[in-house]
């Protein structure tokens, strides 16, 4: 309901903020680029100092924090709430998934039934809340919607504190021989990226760039933004860190490498064209398609439990596919998985494409396009 409550006209009997697409689209797309940049810090945070089993418990408690927070209709309290769920996030979000990870001993085939199993539960609870809280957000209040999202975050947190006896052994805070040579490789790492060559040269190329955006937007030139200029010096950082990582790798392991870095290019496409739904499809949504149903309109965030709907139906027997193809000794890779997925999703875009084409003849899209859309997401 996020972006709905910022388009939302100022006035009436449920008020938003009153933006324009465009910046309510533009602060969407920083919050959710910052939830996932946070999983770094968290990540970093959980390996050398508390572990991921605590990492979550106080992730997931500032998120209860954030979504309270967002329920008071004062606008402190609106960016105070987006700045605690974008921290406990980053918390929660990278680490909870290396603990299913960590449930099972490499090569065991329940692995994928496992994080399966873990995607599913997401998904209840996208689905839950999509109906819930969509409904209660449009219908009655915003600021009750965010803190219905409140209400469920904590039952999620109750569950995981009360289910911690299961979890001995997984997620663990790190030995003091384990932090001192983690800590001992990242200096060592940023040391030699100011003395080796091609590292050194990526690394300055782009912290230039991000200093220029910085600076043009101090100067009031156009196509520039602090923001970018920051997040360009933070790749930079990134990009000179893995090309030490890259020099010290022997042949085997730099192709293992270079197929990491093609899964990260897959992946990118692949959520950057997913995050759509809580953004630009949900405002098209409620915007240009024709929900109404035996007279009722539907609330259009209402449509945000569908694609976590078909991942339940779903999940499992894509799940059993691939355990069957891997019995067979047919087992694919992730890396093919993942390929597959980007392109069947891909597929999806065509039916917003359809929609458009009814958008453009004068009339609403039906709503069986948006349905499809999120079917083949």
């Amino acid at each position: 309901i996020l972006v709905l409550y910022i388009t939302s006209s100022a006035v009436g009997s449920n008020p938003g903020l009153g933006w324009d697409s465009t910046e309510a689209l533009a602060l969407y797309g920083w919050y959710t680029m910052l939830v996932y940049v946070m999983s770094i810090p968290g990540g970093i945070l959980a390996d050398k100092f508390i572990g991921q089993k605590k990492s979550v418990l106080v992730g997931g408690l500032i998120l209860c924090a954030g979504h309270g927070i967002l329920a008071v209709e004062q606008m402190w309290a609106f960016y105070t709430g987006l700045l605690l769920i974008v921290l406990g996030v980053g918390g929660l979000k990278p680490n909870i998934s290396t603990m299913v990870g960590g449930l099972y001993k490499e090569g065991d085939i329940r692995r994928d039934k496992g994080f399966t199993i873990f995607y599913i539960g997401i998904n209840i609870g996208a689905a839950a809340a999509s109906l819930a809280v969509g409904y209660v957000g449009e219908e009655i209040g915003w600021h009750y919607g965010f803190g219905m999202a409140g209400i469920g975050m904590l039952l999620g947190q109750a569950v995981y504190m009360a289910g911690q006896k299961f979890l001995k052994g997984v997620g663990d805070p790190p030995s003091k021989a384990e932090r001192e040579k983690a800590d001992d490789g990242l200096g060592r790492l940023i040391s030699k990226m100011f003395k080796e060559t091609v590292p050194s040269i990526l690394f300055w190329l782009i912290e230039i760039f991000g200093v220029y955006l910085i600076a043009a937007e101090l100067m009031g030139w156009p196509v520039a933004s602090i923001g970018y200029g920051l997040l360009t010096m933070f790749l930079g950082l990134v990009v000179g860190l893995m090309a030490v990582i890259y020099n010290e790798l022997n042949d085997i392991e730099r192709d293992r490498y270079v197929v990491l870095l093609l899964s990260f290019i897959i992946v990118i496409v692949f959520w950057g064209a997913f995050e759509q739904a809580g953004g630009l499809m949900n405002i098209y949504t409620q915007q240009k398609v024709d929900r109404v149903v035996m007279g009722y309109e539907i609330p259009a965030s209402v449509f945000q439990s569908v694609n976590a709907i078909f991942i339940i139906i779903f999940g499992t027997i894509v799940a059993g596919f691939w355990a069957w193809r891997k019995k067979k000794g047919a087992e694919a890779s992730s890396l093919f998985k993942m390929a597959v997925g980007t392109m069947v999703m891909g597929l999806g875009f065509l039916f917003m494409a359809k929609a458009s084409t009814e958008v453009l003849g004068g009339t609403q899209a039906a709503l069986i396009w948006i349905i499809l859309a999120y079917l083949f997401h």
